[in-house]
């Protein structure tokens, strides 16, 4: 079983390339990477876990018109650093994938609520943006913030409403089988 067959059901992915690396399979945490990464004050566990291992994956919901792909570290730390972006953001703020259209999803604290939310890039103003969920993996393995993702992507209402009525069902089975 691979890291990937855990993933929220429904989820598929696929690995990308970059110029930053050849492939997926040649994922290399070069001193370039290191650099980028050490800018940050904080950067999320499981960005750095799935990155190590997968390179840049785009993770799809299809079903809710939901993608989100991680970005490169070197294309994160010149995303917060070199371009205004980041700017009104608190100091902890990591850009961990691109979203649809203009906005971005960020692992950041924003009124004390740290966790991944979705931020315009055009005018990222904390007060504006939306908590998603409360980790990557929580997004990606228990499905957690997907129905927000989907509300914000255009999915329509009745394919929202059927991914909620889906999650309870596999919340009761998850809940039954710990117990």
């Amino acid at each position: 079983m691979t890291l990937f067959d855990s993933l929220y059901p429904g989820y598929t992915f696929t690995s990308l390339k970059n110029e930053n690396m050849v492939t997926a399979e040649q994922i290399d945490l070069d001193l370039d990477c290191m650099v980028a990464l050490g800018g940050f004050s904080y950067v999320p566990a499981d960005y750095v876990a799935l990155f190590s291992k997968f390179g840049i994956v785009e993770f799809r919901y299809a079903s809710l018109n939901v993608a989100i792909r991680l970005r490169h570290p070197v294309e994160a730390y010149e995303f917060s650093f070199t371009e205004e972006n980041g700017r009104r953001l608190s100091e902890d703020s990591f850009p961990v994938s691109y979203g649809d259209g203009r906005d971005t999803i960020w692992y950041s604290n924003i009124n004390g609520v740290r966790g991944l939310y979705l931020i315009d890039d055009s005018d990222p103003i904390p007060e504006e943006a939306i908590y998603i969920s409360p980790s990557l993996s929580a997004l990606l393995f228990d499905g957690v913030g997907l129905e927000v993702l989907a509300k914000q992507f255009s999915a329509d209402d009745d394919s929202v409403e059927q991914f909620i009525d889906k999650r309870k069902i596999y919340l009761n089975q998850y809940q039954k089988f710990t117990e």
